[in-house]
């Protein structure tokens, strides 16, 4: 299968050398996707144990300050996490997401601690409603793992349609869920549903 080459050493053939490559892209092809899954999988970890922090960072605030909250997140840093990194989801790709979301543009000036993480400010009324809930409602949530949550705008400017993987969730009694959500409507995927979304459970209303 190989010919000698001028110098009495061994060199393969083209054919031969076409195949080894083939093996080479065939086994990239097999691996890539284990190790983004793997590697996926390690950030959501990473992810879940940073909300958990938060969570129990977010109590203390309250309990220090007469039961405010702290909106925006940053307002724990540095007191009362262990690290500003702590707010950053491993999977944003923008590095401020939270910021994002709240309709700012990326060119603006960014939040002074990059927050991924999505607390939304509810109000006294909503509050309620989610610790009456219990650990079935969630406050804080995740949504950069997963499909990326996508915005589009249409070229008026008018519509806006977002579409959602999955999102993380810190509930009520501390514990972190996954929750697959896709929908097209954009009144479906505000905070508030992502809050209390539970498969098989209604969504209590929003009481404002």
């Amino acid at each position: 299968m190989t010919r000698r080459a001028g110098g009495g050493g061994s060199a393969f053939v083209l054919i031969e050398l076409l195949v080894v490559v083939a093996v080479i892209a065939v086994l990239a092809y097999l691996l890539f996707p284990v190790l983004a899954r793997a590697r996926e999988a390690a950030r959501q970890r990473t992810c879940t144990s940073n909300m958990r922090q938060i969570g129990m960072a977010f109590r203390m605030y309250m309990e220090d300050c007469d039961g405010m909250r702290p909106y925006p997140l940053y307002r724990l840093a540095p007191r009362y996490v262990t690290s500003p990194a702590v707010l950053v989801c491993p999977s944003d790709p923008t590095g401020n997401y939270a910021y994002d979301t709240w309709g700012y543009r990326l060119a603006d000036v960014r939040w002074p601690i990059p927050v991924s993480y999505d607390f939304f400010g509810p109000t006294d009324k909503q509050w309620a409603v989610m610790e009456e809930r219990g650990p079935r409602s969630g406050y804080l949530i995740d949504r950069c793992h997963g499909e990326f949550a996508k915005r589009t705008t249409a070229p008026s400017g008018a519509a806006v349609t977002w579409r959602w993987g999955h999102t993380l969730r810190l509930n009520m009694d501390g514990s972190v869920v996954s929750r697959e959500i896709r929908y097209n409507d954009a009144s479906l995927c505000n905070t508030w549903t992502l809050m209390n979304y539970n498969p098989g459970e209604q969504i209590p209303p929003d009481p404002g």
